[in-house]
């Protein structure tokens, strides 16, 4: 038996049904429907909470506040853009996250589904290590490593909403998924039925409480159109799970209905019930996954790269320009010109000046 291994994250879950509460009146995510609208709410306030939680340890800031986004405005101060540059980046992030949605969704590893759970922690070791191969190169792509940042968190967050983590083990981020060498938890086996029939409603769709049988291991439901197809059940009322939702047909062979949580929509998510606590512990994940002691972006990133990578360089009314000498008396130094111009352009990249 592999023993599940959590961490501590400084994180209340009714600050987050509230930010979920007001997130609808903002328009970063009227722009969001469904689970686009969950999944934009996750990485922002999984992001808020890390860099609130990077800021505090820096001491840039002091005090107790009222949220990570209050922290966060109280770093700009002055910086009347500070903050909408930092909030762009967000975006840059949310948006990578859902175009692997859109783009991958044919992929079961992906999000988890059709229990390609080794499947996808692998994918999740693989995108750590390109984060930290290019956070290493000379001059490092920032708008390329925040996009991989983006694909990452896609499916982290859906080990969250797709497997049957929180039935097992409630509001807890598991700090061993896409770590390199980590033993992951025993997973039902191929032969093994993980859920039972619902008999709610014809359609099988709405809430199937209870309808997972295996509650020691870790399964995941299957979905139409995805390259892994449900296996067909022996038995009348037992089988492996569905996905659920209104456009996965598979809800209606045993077993049916289904067991996402990816919204709080009893139509879409079977096990809406529990969606806010699989969003607590994903955004648990996503603090972790970048602020995370030991293994966290804080540690894979020189302090400089950190904060370009999250917008975190403050601006100032200072520009910079630069006048070259391109004549035939400069040619042996033109090389060294260039390399040193770059030196200086990736120290000051994202601020703190302007470029003329």
């Amino acid at each position: 038996m592999i023993i599940w291994h959590y961490v501590s994250v400084n994180f209340n879950i009714f600050d987050f049904f509230l930010y979920t509460n007001m997130c609808f009146f903002s328009s970063k995510c009227r722009e969001f429907t469904g689970i686009e609208a969950a999944m934009n709410f996750i990485t922002r306030y999984g992001i808020y909470s890390a860099v609130a939680k990077y800021l505090k340890l820096k001491e840039y800031v002091a005090g107790i506040f009222e949220s990570d986004y209050k922290c966060i405005k109280e770093y700009f101060r002055s910086d009347s853009d500070g903050v909408e540059r930092f909030e762009n980046v967000i975006d840059i992030i949310v948006k990578s996250n859902n175009n692997v949605q859109r783009d991958r969704a044919g992929e079961a590893k992906i999000s988890f589904n059709g229990e390609q759970i080794r499947e996808g922690h692998n994918i999740l070791v693989y995108l750590r290590g390109l984060i930290e191969k290019k956070s290493k190169a000379e001059y490092p792509n920032i708008a390329g490593i925040q996009e991989i940042i983006g694909q990452y968190l896609y499916t982290l967050q859906a080990f969250y909403s797709n497997t049957n983590c929180i039935e097992i083990n409630g509001v807890k981020p598991y700090v061993d998924l896409g770590i390199k060498n980590a033993q992951i938890v025993d997973i039902a086996s191929p032969s093994e039925n993980t859920c039972k029939n619902s008999y709610r409603d014809q359609k099988h769709l709405g809430h199937c409480p209870d309808n997972i049988i295996e509650v020691n291991k870790l399964t995941s439901g299957y979905k139409n159109g995805q390259e892994v197809t449900k296996p067909q059940s022996t038995s009348f009322d037992k089988g492996k799970c569905s996905h659920g939702g209104p456009n996965d047909s598979t809800r209606s062979t045993t077993a049916n209905c289904g067991i996402n949580k990816e919204t709080s929509d009893s139509v879409l998510s079977p096990h809406y019930d529990l969606h806010e606590h699989a969003a607590a512990a994903a955004i648990m994940a996503t603090e972790h996954f970048i602020s995370g002691n030991g293994t966290g972006l804080i540690n894979t990133f020189k302090e400089s790269l950190f904060e370009k990578v999250f917008g975190l360089t403050k601006w100032s009314a200072k520009s910079l320009a630069y006048a070259i000498k391109v004549s035939g008396s400069m040619s042996n130094d033109i090389a060294i010109v260039k390399s040193k111009t770059k030196d200086i352009i990736f120290t000051l990249q994202n601020g703190p000046v302007d470029y003329v």
